[in-house]
């Protein structure tokens, strides 16, 4: 069964590609270049950060009260407009505490996809179960990050570029099964 959608839910879409896509390119740039990459990438944080955090912001203020699934908007959307005004105008604080932070931003995206795994099964997708072991092994890249973060930047930076790597990868498959059954 096909549900309508409005234009709101389909920029949301939109832009959870576009972070998806932007975590993958990122994710490899850490990955190839990490003691390089420190600062410019608390600047890029801070530039995705205000970004994301804006259309999650327009997102609750121009939605209809009939998109429920999405009250995690204005919450998100504040929290990263102001991380990502911290990454450009202080960014050693934000390195300092990159890890924790790092890691509730992608718990509560693992806590999306795990309600799109729900959501999925009550469409009655088959593989919904696939989307649930992708959030929890995100939730447990999330964990990591909050509970032990790493003595060494550059291992630091080479695990959250792995981090995110994943996280993009889940997200744009997450995305794309789920717009197969809207």
């Amino acid at each position: 069964m096909k549900y309508e959608h409005s234009g709101n839910t389909h920029t949301l879409h939109f832009s959870h590609n576009v972070l998806a896509f932007l975590y993958i390119v990122l994710g490899i740039v850490l990955l190839v270049k990490p003691s390089e990459l420190t600062r410019l990438f608390c600047v890029f944080v801070g530039i995705a950060a205000l970004l994301y955090g804006g259309v999650r912001l327009f997102s609750y203020l121009h939605r209809k009260e009939s998109e429920s699934s999405f009250q995690t908007d204005l919450i998100l959307g504040v929290i990263l407009l102001v991380i990502g005004i911290i990454c450009l105008v202080r960014p050693r604080i934000i390195l300092s505490i990159l890890p924790f932070i790092l890691g509730i931003v992608i718990l509560l995206d693992a806590v999306n996809i795990l309600q799109r795994s729900f959501r999925l099964r009550k469409l009655s997708y088959d593989r919904w179960w696939v989307a649930l072991i992708l959030a929890l092994l995100l939730a447990l890249l999330g964990i990591t990050l909050i509970a032990n973060p790493f003595e060494t930047t550059i291992l630091f930076v080479q695990f959250l570029g792995f981090t995110l790597l994943a996280d993009g990868c889940f997200d744009l498959w997450g995305n794309y099964q789920y717009r197969k059954y809207l």
